[in-house]
Formats: structure tokens, C-alpha cells, sequence
């Protein structure tokens, strides 16, 4: 297999320590074959089991954020293969879904162990017959994770390539809803894993696109409670890097796959002003200006230019988008388009009370309707 170097430098699932999970077990008879997996302990695992208690009991504990599952979610939790060995020997549940967290979807145990990187864990999961496609009966047919939409989603690009090579004929559903949820975190060496494997239409290329214009990529997923803003915007240099790589080879493969260049750049236009509205998607920004989008596209329900919307505040920053700004200038932004009210992008800031950036702009020569 081959080797990951995500599990060294990438956190994208919270991981309590093995202490942790000592103490929420450390009480209730019920819950002593949990506590024998947690140690390691293989005789008291078959013991236990012997003796009567129910190897998938799940935990019941009222805890304020997170139910742990069966003892074979545990198993996963705490990194104990050897006690995944002797449950798996005694014929556990392989599907039981947990009851998941206001943080994160009901896991089975397998996908536990993708969103953890324990590989060797899939691949024991896989060979004994987990179930690839688990989920709530409740769930929607475009919300049901199969084990290719997990690996995408965390950024096990290792994984992902195993799934892949474990099982050639992934439904088309699957391969397609793995590339819509990997661009809510756009790993660069997931999209390779994905264009190289997914058989994608240029349709869903451009849907994949689309989302990874418009998402804004933040790696620690999982965290609780979520990362500030000003925590994002310290970690914006690397994420804008990542999110351009990413949508850069979404661009290649879609290129390849549509005959009318006019389409392709229509394309670009049209994802323009979404990428202009945040800090958080400069990346995609850069990168669709680079590839040739018109700095100066007119949207066409308020005929508003991509600086029009990079000098409007946004709730969560409570600034403009100011290194937009920066970019379009520097490919020629026109300053003195009117959107269907008439205002210029001067009178937009003033109105927004972005002041620095309309006096940026008015020493660049633009007029004001006011």
C-alpha cells in the first residue's frame, strides 16, 4: 500500500486520548467488555463474552457531546487491533451505526477508522465484510456516505486509493458525492485520487468546481467548538494554497473534457463573484483570475462587476474581502461600473463604511455617483 503522509501532518477528526476513555468507562457493569478492549485485555474479552454480555452493546453513558458506540467502535477509538482480532473472532456487529454528536454524522466502526486514518483497520474492516454504504433510512439519497465520501471528506488520500483498488465498481453515486464533499475541505491529494478514479462527466466536474470555488477550506473539520475566525484567518496563506492547488486540477480535468473553449471560460465567469465575497476563498480567486476570468464580469440579475461584491462587509470579518480587492486591481479591475442602482464601487464602500478601501479606490481615479 501506499504510504500516507496525512496521518503525520494532517488532523481532520477529534481524537480524545486513551485516558479519556478510561474514565467515561470506569463505572457501570454493563459496560466492563468496553473496558477490557480499552486495556487490551483479550482474556477478559472472551471471558466476558462467554459469560453472557452482548458483544455489541453500545454506550448508553448521557455524556454532553459524544456517544463511543459498541465495543468494536472502541476497538477503533483506542487503536486496539488486537482487541478488534477478538472481537471480530467472536462475531460482533460490523455495521452497528453509533449514535454520533452535535460534531460529527453516526459512525459504523469502519468508518470510524477512515476519518481516523487507521488504516490497517479499513483493511481488516473491508476483508471481513463491513458494509460499504451504511447509513440513517431517513437520509436522502445525495446525503448517504459510502466509505469513498468519508475518506474524501477527512482527506485520506491513502484510503481513498485503497477503496479504489479494493472494489472497482463503485456506484457512480458514490464516486460523485466523494468529489462533492471532498470540496468542503479541498485536499489537494484527494482531488488527484478522485479525477484519477471517479469516471466524472464534465458536468459534475463543473458541480465539483463549483463547490470548491465557493466553499471555504478549513482543515481542523471536526474541531469543538469551531475554530474562530481570527483563528481561520492566521491559517488563510496555507488554506488558499491548498484550495487553489485543488481547483486547479478540477480545471485541468474539466478542460480536457469540454470541446468549446467558449464554455470553458464561461464557466470561469460565472464562478467569479462568488470566489470575490470572502478572505476565505482567495485561493479560488487567484486562481480563476490566472486562468483567464474577466475581472470585469457583470453579473446579470444586478449587473454588479466582481468588485462590487469584494468591497461589501461581511458579518464574520466585519471588513471587506480587502486582498480581493487587491487582486482585481491588479488585473485590471474597471472602477467605474455602475450595477442597476448606478452606484460604483466607491459608493458601495462609503455605504458599507469600508472607508480605507474607498479612499484606496478614489486615489485610483474612480468617480462617485453621489
Amino acid at each position: 500500500m501506499r504510504k500516507s503522509r496525512k496521518s503525520l501532518q494532517q488532523k481532520t477528526m477529534y481524537e480524545p486520548p486513551v485516558s479519556f476513555f478510561e474514565n467515561h468507562y470506569a463505572n457501570g457493569g454493563e459496560f466492563a467488555l468496553h473496558r477490557a478492549v480499552i486495556s487490551g485485555n483479550l482474556q477478559d474479552i472472551h471471558n466476558l463474552i462467554s459469560l453472557g454480555f452482548d458483544i455489541n452493546v453500545s454506550d448508553t453513558i448521557t455524556h454532553t457531546y459524544e456517544n463511543f458506540g459498541t465495543p468494536l467502535h472502541l476497538a477503533v477509538w483506542c487503536n486496539r487491533p488486537a482487541s478488534l482480532e477478538a472481537l471480530l473472532s467472536r462475531g460482533c456487529d460490523l455495521n452497528v451505526l453509533d449514535e454520533g454528536s452535535y460534531v460529527r454524522d453516526r459512525d459504523t466502526p469502519i468508518t470510524m477508522a477512515i476519518a481516523l486514518g487507521r488504516r490497517e483497520m479499513v483493511k481488516r474492516l473491508f476483508d471481513a465484510g463491513a458494509e460499504h454504504s451504511k447509513y440513517d433510512e431517513v437520509t436522502g439519497e445525495w446525503s448517504r456516505w459510502s466509505l469513498l465520501t468519508v475518506a474524501a471528506y477527512h482527506g485520506r488520500d491513502d484510503i481513498l486509493q485503497d477503496l479504489f483498488l479494493w472494489r472497482a465498481e463503485w456506484p457512480q453515486i458514490h464516486r460523485d458525492n466523494a468529489l462533492y464533499l471532498y470540496t468542503t475541505a479541498v485536499y489537494p491529494d484527494v482531488v488527484g485520487v478522485l479525477i484519477e478514479n471517479g469516471n466524472y462527466t464534465a458536468e459534475t466536474l463543473r458541480d465539483g468546481i463549483q463547490f470548491a470555488t465557493t466553499n471555504e477550506p478549513c482543515l481542523e473539520q471536526q474541531d469543538w467548538p469551531p475554530p474562530s475566525t481570527n483563528a481561520r484567518l492566521s491559517t488563510l496563506d496555507g488554506d488558499s494554497l491548498r484550495q487553489e492547488k485543488s481547483l486547479g486540477a478540477l480545471l485541468d480535468a474539466y478542460a480536457a473534457r469540454v470541446e468549446d473553449s467558449t464554455v470553458y471560460f464561461a464557466t470561469l465567469n460565472s464562478l467569479l463573484h462568488a470566489s470575490c465575497s470572502s478572505p476565505f476563498t482567495i485561493g479560488a480567486l487567484r486562481l480563476l483570475l490566472r486562468r483567464g476570468a474577466d475581472v470585469n464580469f457583470r453579473s446579470e440579475r444586478r449587473k454588479e462587476s466582481p468588485m462590487h461584491i469584494a468591497v461589501r462587509r461581511r458579518r464574520d470579518t466585519r471588513k471587506c474581502n480587502e486582498e480581493g480587492v487587491v487582486q482585481l486591481l491588479k488585473y485590471g479591475a474597471s472602477l467605474d461600473i455602475r450595477d442597476e442602482e448606478g452606484k460604483t464601487v466607491v459608493d458601495i464602500a462609503k455605504r458599507e463604511g469600508n472607508e480605507d478601501i474607498a479612499e484606496l479606490l478614489l486615489q485610483c481615479g474612480v468617480s462617485m455617483s453621489w
